[in-house]
């Protein structure tokens, strides 16, 4: 899924997250018994989330990287929003870059109560996403598998 992207004087940066489509929780937004965020779910299986590096130029076509294969960043990291993004020479004939962004890094998403927000009684109570949750209290499209 693609939330947000950024770009620099040499790159577009595109951020990935680690979703899948939840089928059940599709059929429940379809129905308008939840909202649209319902049909999506953590993917489990991925281990990381992908940052795509596009370039913006011919030069840096001719790079020799490989723009179709991301970066990989740890697989909790999850990106909200970018507030900026630059480059800056590394010293070393490349260039470093910098993205400020929102993220945060949750050990699993529950999408129908959406950091601690229940839609249906309009309470806030983010710090259950902070808990220890068990394999069993956890929702079945959250569960390790």
């Amino acid at each position: 899924m693609i939330h947000d992207w950024a770009f620099t004087d040499s790159h577009y940066v595109v951020l990935g997250n680690r979703i899948r489509l939840d089928i059940p929780g599709s059929m429940l937004a379809m129905t308008r018994t939840h909202p649209m965020i319902a049909a999506l779910a953590l993917d489990p299986g991925r281990r990381t989330t992908p940052v795509y590096l596009l370039p913006r130029s011919t030069e840096a076509v001719a790079s020799g990287r490989d723009w179709t294969v991301p970066v990989e960043a740890p697989s909790q990291m999850w990106s909200l929003h970018v507030g900026n993004a630059f480059e800056k020479d590394n010293g070393r004939g490349g260039l470093d870059l910098h993205l400020h962004m929102s993220g945060c890094s949750y050990d699993w998403f529950h999408f129908h109560k959406m950091f601690g927000y229940n839609w249906k009684n309009k309470k806030l109570e983010p710090s259950f996403m902070n808990a220890v949750k068990t394999k069993e209290m956890l929702p079945a499209n959250a569960r390790p598998r």
